[in-house]
């Protein structure tokens, strides 16, 4: 039969434990968030460089080829694009 005041100190150790392991947790879980946003931003400047490139590589279709008809109307979307953006921030500066 176990006395009241050792039943009392094995629910301490184990609330302690309880309380080692959540904060062990919780330092996990900050860790694990940090890689995220990183790993998030890395992706998000590898989409912004690839769809740089992609524009890059259209203009340079554009410019070289032999007069295609598409490829002038992909550069012709693309400098729209730009046009809007550079509008776009304008109006915000202008704000």
């Amino acid at each position: 039969m176990i006395s009241p005041s050792e039943h009392i100190g094995q629910v301490q150790a184990k609330v302690s434990k309880l309380i080692r392991q959540y904060k062990a947790l919780e330092k996990e879980n900050l860790r694990l968030k940090t890689e995220l946003e990183k790993r998030t931003e890395t992706e998000d400047q590898i989409k912004n460089r690839n769809r740089l490139l992609e524009h890059q590589l259209n203009l340079i279709k554009a410019t070289t080829g032999p007069g295609d008809a598409t490829a002038k109307k992909e550069l012709e979307k693309q400098l729209n694009f730009y046009i809007k953006e550079i509008d776009r921030c304008i109006a915000i500066l202008g704000q």
